[in-house]
């Protein structure tokens, strides 16, 4: 039997782009429990652009080593902890979970067995326009279990957002209640993301990967 877990990655922006990212805050859910199993801060070694405070909740002083409660560890240090929790029978959840998994470092059949984008699962078919509507996170969570995500994003409780989504309209059992879902976000009145609050850009940083129009980095 599979073990669900949900991961979570926050990153700060080393450049200008919107692909200038490095890794920095990492969260890691217990499916079955609802625990964290991990909730720590990277260490920056090198340039930050900005700590994109808005999306990301983070600031300089979350990084000070003095304050003990911000637990900051080295990435190899996040990465041996990381890989004791995972393993080749890890049913692995997410909202765009293949981004966490590139920067996680992550490989199939050895840090998990399956992976879940709830991204896919969530996507409404629009008639009107003939295509697809992909919903975030934040409108997903908020629309169909009633919590409110509008502040700056928290891996801990994104992570945690995504276990109760997957256990709630995903899992064998519930399944059948998907199609009800995805009706539902259609409809939904959906807030503003955070990004597109700052017109996709923040501290000078292109925030605009997923939205061409807006780009001015350049970046592909």
């Amino acid at each position: 039997m599979s073990r669900l877990i949900s991961v979570d990655v926050e990153c700060i922006a080393n450049g200008k782009g919107h692909n200038d990212r490095r890794v920095a805050h990492v969260a890691v859910i217990d499916g079955e429990t609802e625990e964290v199993l991990l909730n720590v801060k990277i260490r920056q070694r090198g340039h930050v652009e900005s700590y994109l405070e808005p999306i990301t909740g983070l600031s300089a002083r979350d990084f000070d080593e003095s304050i003990a409660s911000n637990h900051v560890v080295s990435f190899a240090e996040m990465k041996e902890a990381l890989d004791d929790i995972l393993g080749d029978d890890v049913l692995l959840v997410g909202q765009g979970i293949d981004s966490d998994i590139a920067w996680l470092k992550l490989v199939q059949g050895q840090h998990f067995g399956v992976k879940r984008d709830l991204a896919n699962d969530f996507k409404s078919w629009n008639p009107k326009y003939r295509n697809y509507n992909f919903h975030s996170l934040m409108a997903t969570a908020e629309t169909l279990l009633g919590l409110d995500m509008s502040g700056s994003h928290d891996p801990a409780i994104d992570a945690l957002a995504s276990v109760q989504l997957y256990k709630k309209f995903i899992q064998p059992g519930n399944d059948k209640l998907l199609k009800t879902a995805q009706s539902t976000m259609l409809r939904a009145r959906k807030n503003l993301s955070v990004a597109k609050r700052l017109d996709y850009k923040c501290d000078g940083v292109c925030m605009a990967k997923f939205f061409k129009k807006k780009c001015f980095c350049g970046q592909p």
